[in-house]
């Protein structure tokens, strides 16, 4: 993966080791701010932050590839669009 701490594409590697990286970015996003819902992201490790599930991972080869996803950012496409809702209610 190309790249460098200075690029847009940003990855950090060792001196001894110049084409093996160690780190990068933990997400890249494109906002148009004139067109919210046309927004795009890629996350390396995906959606879930556990190791174990399906999500973890499943946007790593579209980060390689330079790829991305949609991302509606309104209500309105938001909801137009869900699959799942996580509703926290405080307890009393």
């Amino acid at each position: 993966m190309g790249g460098s701490g200075t690029t847009v594409n940003n990855s950090e590697y060792d001196e001894s080791n110049p084409y093996a990286v160690l780190l990068g970015p933990s997400m890249r996003q494109i906002v148009d701010f004139g067109d919210l819902d046309g927004a795009l992201s890629v996350l390396p490790t995906g959606n879930s932050g556990q190791v174990l599930h399906p999500h973890y991972k499943d946007q790593a080869q579209m980060f390689l590839n330079g790829e991305y996803h949609p991302l509606p950012l309104s209500i309105p496409a938001v909801q137009a669009v869900r699959v799942h809702e996580l509703l926290l209610l405080p307890s009393y």
